[in-house]
């Protein structure tokens, strides 16, 4: 039977508090990255370099939040868009 509205007699979780299994998936995840780390770089550094970008790229999701939505990915570039863009990434950081 479905609760009354505005029945809350303490069953479920607090408003704003994580899910216990989200919070636990994501300890397994830096767990994993975090023991692994020298075969993950060692997979990153034979990756092509359009590979590399996508990746990291992919990456900044679960880091860095979302500005806003950005239509087409890396892979619908031309090799010269990607060429120029992989210019001024080296330019632009000194590398």
């Amino acid at each position: 039977m479905a609760f009354a509205k505005g029945n809350t007699h303490g069953k479920g979780r607090v408003k704003g508090s994580k899910n216990r299994n989200t919070v636990e998936i994501r300890q397994f995840f830096q767990d994993f990255v975090n023991n692994h780390l020298e075969e993950l770089n060692e997979a990153f550094s034979e990756l092509e370099a359009r590979e590399k970008f996508k990746f990291i790229i992919d990456m900044t999701k679960f880091v860095i939040p979302s500005l806003r939505s950005v239509s087409g990915t890396i892979d619908d570039l031309t090799e010269e868009q990607f060429n120029e863009l992989v210019s001024r990434v080296k330019h632009e950081y000194n590398l």
